[in-house]
């Protein structure tokens, strides 16, 4: 999941539409809650599991009786084609996630993106230190401006106050510095992005050696429980 093929060579407002808000992944099984929010069967089934099911996205209580499957998303994810980014080899939105399996050039794109290189430090991801080659997942850079050493909540705030009405499609700084994030997905609205996908810190709540199911089991654990 560390490379997403997903990110289309056109503007991807329209995909924005099938990407679930936990695993950032196109849906799989979508299902609607209560709340109006949709996620992966799978992604809501592990927040139902939880103490107090609690959505990921506003934090309203959770119950399995007001989910639905949403067929209406399904249907047009099975109809929708948009071009791989790694090999513009146009596929079904649904069958995103079997084509990242298979396609080479995606693979050899996951590879790249896990190696440190000059154009990922411009995205943020920065050593730790001079023996450390993992990215730095605390302190980011802006996109539109390059101030550096901002931590999640100083960037928001720093974009915000600095560049609230930049309409400029830049490439999140925390999204690129995760295993599971696309450094080439611009957004087309940066700061409703922050403000919408990163509610919590990654650093606080993500082994980063676990394998993807813990990792997102230990995500919804943790930010869910937080007040």
């Amino acid at each position: 999941m560390a490379f997403s093929p997903v990110a289309a060579a056109g503007p991807r407002d329209s995909l924005g539409a099938f990407i679930c808000p936990i695993c950032l992944e196109v849906f799989t099984a979508p299902w609607d809650t209560g709340c109006g929010h949709t996620f992966c069967e799978a992604c809501l089934h592990r927040c139902l599991s939880t103490q107090q099911p609690q959505c990921a996205v506003c934090r309203s209580p959770l119950a399995a009786r007001d989910a639905r499957r949403n067929e209406a998303v399904e249907r047009t994810m099975a109809e929708m084609l948009a071009p791989c980014s790694a090999c513009s080899e146009k596929v079904r939105v649904s069958d995103f996630r079997a084509h990242t399996s298979t396609c080479a050039q995606a693979q050899k794109a996951q590879i790249a993106f896990q190696t440190p290189t000059t154009t990922a430090a411009r995205y943020g991801r920065r050593c730790r230190s001079p023996q450390s080659l993992g990215p730095n997942r605390f302190t980011f850079m802006c996109p539109y401006c390059g101030t550096r050493n901002l931590d999640q909540d100083d960037l928001l705030r720093h974009c915000m106050e600095r560049h609230h009405s930049d309409r400029t499609r830049v490439v999140c700084p925390v999204c690129a510095s995760m295993p599971w994030g696309d450094p080439n997905y611009c957004s087309s609205n940066f700061i409703q992005h922050l403000t919408h996908r990163h509610r919590f810190s990654y650093d606080t709540y993500v082994d980063y050696q676990a394998d993807d199911d813990s990792t997102l089991q230990e995500v919804l654990q943790r930010s869910l429980q937080e007040k």
